[in-house]
């Protein structure tokens, strides 16, 4: 194990996005929201790694959410998993279990 950290908020998200601005290979989100913000869109927007988001989906509002996201991250891909909760940021070097919404 090379080494685990506790972050604060603060020091949460600048990780995230310092992680997914220096990966080259993929982004990998999991999450039952998709609540990312101005910054971190414009990080996924311009990444040229493979970005897939699982998420959960159940009711007609979240889906036309990710619709909506879609038109604008369209290097995006979205799979849906039922009664899913888990909260990660993963890429080729990192992991990033939280309970960050």
């Amino acid at each position: 194990m090379e080494s685990i950290e506790l972050l604060n908020t603060t020091e949460l998200n600048l990780e995230i996005e310092n992680m997914f601005k220096k990966e080259k290979r993929f982004i990998l989100i999991l999450s039952p929201y998709l609540d990312i913000n101005d910054k971190i869109q414009t990080i996924l927007s311009m990444s040229s790694s493979r970005i897939i988001i699982y998420r959960e989906i159940e009711k007609e509002s979240k889906k036309k959410k990710i619709e909506e996201f879609v038109e604008i991250m369209p290097n995006v891909e979205f799979y849906c998993v039922k009664h899913f909760h888990a909260k990660a940021y993963i890429t080729s070097g990192t992991l990033i279990i939280t309970s960050l919404n």
